[in-house]
């Protein structure tokens, strides 16, 4: 009896609104796509705000449907997106000027690592930023996964760089254990030169967050007693950065806090 009222008592709110995301068709009501005022999606239903129709006349948007389905799903019923969807999400959310759902999502860690490390990133000089980016992974790439926790690559700044960089040694070190078991991890050499500074911790922030993106370990960690004078060629502070994949992650099980940190 109340669905039969509703029918004729018609309220502008209830038009059906149809969808067109990424090739996938939505079905939602405009005072879903209204909920937040201030949002483009708002907007763009009443009027205030163009948006490209496809050949059918509905609203286009060229998104993912998977993850725009998590914008509707919070304007229906204000439902949040798993955790590992959260950063798609969150861009989404930004793109429409969704406030108040991107509020909600910054209380999420993996969103709020996420904007550390573009704040970082900012800071940084771009263009030296990804040659050292690009330089990890080109060492990285010769590594087996299985031997990522036996090894770790380390970073010098090319104003602490002697004449016979090529010689620099940094030691094993022996402070990662298994079962309290040490074990041993060496370097890779040469260390790769950078003329951003290794100290900087928005140089960390960053390099973690776009090594973890990549697929190359679930956690980035850094040893903070490996920032010291090379054996006496060097001379300059090195940044020791060790990766552990998802398959590997027991090795830091029994890690000493004092060694690691975890960005």
């Amino acid at each position: 009896m109340e669905v039969f009222q509703k029918a004729n008592n018609y309220d502008e709110d209830d038009t059906i609104i149809e969808l067109n995301v990424g090739g996938k068709i939505f079905s939602t009501l405009k005072c879903t796509l209204a909920r937040e005022k201030d949002s483009l999606l708002a907007k763009m239903i009443n009027g205030k705000s163009t948006t490209k129709l496809d050949n059918s006349g509905r609203y286009f948007f060229d998104c993912n449907p998977d993850i725009f389905c998590h914008i509707l799903e919070y304007l229906r019923f204000g439902k949040y997106p798993p955790p590992e969807k959260a950063i798609d999400v969150y861009n989404y959310a930004r793109m429409f000027r969704l406030g108040e759902f991107m509020a909600s999502l910054e209380q999420f860690k993996d969103v709020q690592y996420k904007l550390q490390a573009d704040h970082s990133k900012s800071s940084l000089d771009n263009k030296k930023y990804k040659q050292l980016l690009q330089d990890i992974i080109g060492r990285l790439s010769i590594f087996n996964e299985s031997i990522y926790p036996r090894r770790y690559i380390c970073i010098v700044t090319v104003n602490n760089i002697a004449e016979n960089f090529s010689e620099c040694y940094f030691p094993e070190i022996d402070i990662i254990y298994r079962k309290g078991v040490p074990v041993k991890v060496n370097p890779s050499k040469p260390p790769i030169k950078t003329e951003l500074q290794n100290t900087d911790v928005n140089l960390i922030r960053a390099l973690a967050s776009d090594l973890k993106s990549l697929g190359y370990g679930r956690f980035f960690k850094y040893n903070k007693h490996v920032i010291s004078n090379c054996c006496s060629v060097c001379r300059g502070n090195h940044l020791g950065i060790i990766l552990n994949s998802k398959n590997t992650e027991k090795y830091f099980e029994h890690a000493h806090p004092s060694f690691w940190i975890s960005i």
